[in-house]
């Protein structure tokens, strides 16, 4: 079973505040179906890189220990490297990525989920 980590209250503006039970969402798949395999297969932060934002990073490692607390088996992230505004990608969304290329000054910037998803490589 994959999943996309989106609807976090606390990260995204869309979501509604009451009702949200994400992690628990996890356990409870798994109480359903205890045989099969659950794996996050998409998440990315939205509007575009932050690169002196440690939130984003935290929200990451929250995020991946939370999940393996409740049965996921693997945690995948959506762009593992963008340009410097936060694209391309296939709906022209700006959004973050552990790895940011800057090609307009020829550099490769660590972004801190980068650093955070390290920890469980």
């Amino acid at each position: 079973v994959a999943y996309h980590w989106y609807g976090d209250p606390r990260h995204e503006m869309w979501p509604a505040r009451e009702g949200q039970v994400l992690f628990d969402n996890l356990r409870r798949v798994h109480e359903l179906r205890p045989d099969k395999h659950i794996i996050m297969s998409e998440a990315c932060q939205e509007f575009g890189p932050r690169l002196s934002s440690w939130e984003v990073g935290e929200r990451y490692g929250e995020a991946i220990i939370r999940d393996l607390n409740n049965y996921l088996e693997a945690w995948i992230d959506w762009n593992l490297i963008l340009d410097a505004r936060g694209g391309p990608n296939h709906v022209r969304n700006l959004v973050s990525a552990p790895v940011i290329a800057d090609v307009a000054r020829d550099k490769v910037l660590l972004h801190t989920p980068y650093f955070y998803m390290g920890h469980f490589s």
